[in-house]
């Protein structure tokens, strides 16, 4: 077998390896829900979207609105695991014809949680009630640098609660994205999460590590009616994992989305689900100047995650 062909097969043999593993250190950044999407669209696709073009770009590749040529906003409701819920809104306008801005916020809320606290005789007790909430709020710069190449950034400030303590954090979104020279084939990449604590929870003022995410993504026109995508995820507390989406426009007004998640294993606990994890639908619906979005993926028996969304083009 030629070197050449030895060699990408074991590149992909690795990397298919990695797809699938467990990381000892997994969650050990602070500020996890930085990681979490706010996208019904993307979600429909297991949140494949780095090198996609629509305005959820924002929270995925801000590259991602360099082409925007009109003014539009959006609003996004989560339905999360154990009765988290929250949402998000973005607003992106063309600033010139090769820069465009947006302006976002985000937010999560756990709802009420019960407190456990170890009794004077060492059991375990209830006492009480507490809750947890974040919030992002940030602005987007993305650039046209030429017909095959555009740039972004994100500044965001971000703050989160944990009972009668808090934290906050600035953090910058970086990407690219790529026209290759096939006009049907978009290659992304994005490092998300790069930044500094700015207030802590402890009076000791105990560093959090950023949960910094890189992504490459290629986005595929298959004909008029379907689109592909494909993304490789690496956070830097956790292993490589891919994601796989497909869209499919069903009527003209229409489309049918699906996709998988190679992180099912880590929803698996031998229960019901099991078999779902990773997997995910939603469709899409355009009306003159509005968009209505809906997408669910299953976390096995953790729950479902649904989101709805609603966009208007000005």
């Amino acid at each position: 077998m030629p070197i050449k062909k030895t060699a990408v097969l074991l590149t992909c043999l690795f990397i298919s390896l990695q797809l699938f593993a467990t990381y000892k250190n997994a969650g050990t950044a602070g500020f996890q829900f930085l990681k979490l999407h706010y996208s019904a669209h993307a979600l429909g696709m297991a949140n494949a979207f780095t090198a996609d073009d629509d305005i959820d770009m924002v929270y995925f590749n801000p590259a991602g609105i360099a082409k925007h040529t009109e003014t539009c906003m959006k609003s996004n409701y989560i339905n999360y695991v154990d009765g988290m819920n929250g949402g998000s809104f973005a607003f992106a306008k063309p600033y010139s014809e090769q820069m465009k801005i947006a302006i976002f916020a985000q937010y999560l809320n756990s709802g009420s949680i019960q407190r456990t606290i170890i009794a004077p005789d060492g059991a375990y007790a209830l006492d009480g009630e507490f809750s947890a909430s974040n919030f992002i709020v940030g602005m987007t710069f993305a650039q046209t640098m030429n017909e095959m190449l555009d740039f972004g950034a994100n500044v965001k400030y971000i703050f989160e609660s944990l009972d009668d303590v808090s934290a906050s954090a600035a953090v910058v979104d970086l990407g690219v994205i790529h026209q290759t020279v096939n006009e049907n084939l978009m290659i992304g990449a994005s490092v998300r999460n790069i930044g500094l604590q700015l207030t802590y929870f402890t009076e000791e003022k105990i560093q959090e590590k950023m949960p910094t995410v890189y992504s490459v993504g290629a986005k595929y026109t298959i004909n008029e009616k379907m689109r592909g995508s494909l993304d490789l995820t690496r956070p830097k507390d956790n292993d490589l994992y891919a994601k796989l989406g497909i869209e499919y426009d069903i009527v003209p007004i229409m489309a049918i989305r699906a996709g998988f998640d190679s992180r099912s294993s880590d929803y698996r606990a031998g229960g019901t689900y099991d078999a779902m994890s990773g997997l995910s639908a939603g469709f899409g619906i355009r009306y003159k100047n509005y968009k209505l979005d809906y997408g669910v993926a299953s976390m096995g028996d953790l729950g479902w995650n649904n989101q709805i969304s609603l966009g208007y083009r000005l």
